[in-house]
């Protein structure tokens, strides 16, 4: 009499000619099991079920076959362990949830960690970058004169939050009595270093999360670092949404990502096409003269590519050669 045996996310089933069930093997370890299924592999529980019943046949899919079983997808038999599996809908629904749980808790690696952690960065810039803006306005009302002669954000900060006014404008050879500065109160400038303080604090938080960002990057995609830079390197892997996917793009995609806008208007209103994105931001294209732009934003989206693969595929560090490779063509 022929047996068939099935195997479901919860357990093995040999069942007989007939199709009433002759023994079954619930799994033990439902998670590590079903990632050996998902494979196509044989467990552990389906070989003593073989080697007690020698089943004539095995309903679903193996990448490897075994002797004397015949691998099938007969719908009239899947349709017999369908109508036999109708009382346990809960159970499948409770083993799957475990499973997807389980794959979820998984899928959290570490590029999915730099992707978050590149996003904070970019948010915590257009948070200071908008606060330092009203901040300078706000702050021209009562000190004009300074703010003109001070263009970076974080240094300004730091200056209203350590000297008074007077102090500021005798910096810059500036009488108090002769500013344009509205005499305001105490009470009226408190809230203007407020946001000063805040914005000092943000200062510091972006670079905390930066050095976080350069030890991930350094850790878990070194050749991607050497080549592109922590910051660089971890955008490109936040468009691409994942390590795996920034390594089996093109690397004419790679040169484009960050210039989707440009991509859209160029398909949309036959603009020039872009010849890079974000890629734009590393030094050996803005240091390179305009007209070479597209031909160095190539070389380097194919090193980039190939370090992205290695770093993908845990390969040995290449990122100083392939950099060295690109500074002799277009260092100079």
């Amino acid at each position: 009499m022929s047996k068939t045996l099935y195997t479901s996310c919860f357990g093995c089933f040999v069942f007989d000619a007939s199709f009433k069930l002759a023994e079954k093997i619930d799994f033990k370890e439902v998670v590590r099991v079903n990632s050996q299924l998902e494979k196509c592999e044989w467990s552990d529980e389906e070989l003593a079920l073989i080697a007690k019943h020698n089943p004539e046949f095995f309903l679903g899919f193996k990448v490897s076959k075994r002797a004397g079983i015949k691998v099938t997808q007969d719908p009239k038999k899947l349709q017999a362990v369908r109508d036999y599996f109708k009382g346990d809908i809960a159970q499948f629904a409770q083993t799957n949830t475990l499973i997807t749980k389980q794959k979820l808790k998984n899928a959290v690696g570490e590029d999915l960690l730099i992707i978050q952690c590149i996003n904070s960065i970019q948010d915590i810039n257009r948070s200071i970058s908008r606060l330092a803006k009203r901040l300078r306005e706000w702050y021209s009302f009562y000190n004009p004169e300074f703010g003109e002669k001070i263009d970076d954000h974080e240094a300004f900060i730091r200056l209203i939050l350590e000297k008074s006014r007077k102090e500021l404008l005798d910096e810059i050879k500036v009488k108090e009595s002769e500013s344009m500065g509205a005499d305001l109160e105490k009470k009226d400038v408190e809230p203007m270093l407020l946001i000063a303080q805040n914005l000092r604090e943000l200062y510091a938080l972006k670079q905390s999360e930066e050095s976080y960002l350069e030890k991930m990057m350094n850790a878990n995609c070194p050749n991607i670092e050497a080549v592109a830079g922590a910051l660089i390197g971890a955008r490109l892997m936040a468009i691409a949404g994942s390590l795996e996917r920034l390594a089996i793009i093109p690397s004419s995609t790679l040169q484009l990502l960050g210039a989707e806008k440009a991509l859209f208007r160029h398909l949309t209103k036959k603009s020039l096409p872009p010849k890079y994105g974000i890629l734009h931001e590393h030094p050996l294209i803005s240091k390179a003269k305009h007209k070479d732009h597209g031909k160095v934003a190539r070389a380097l989206a194919d090193k980039i590519s190939l370090a992205a693969k290695v770093d993908y595929f845990k390969g040995e560090f290449v990122g100083d050669r392939l950099k060295a490779e690109l500074e002799k063509r277009f260092g100079k």
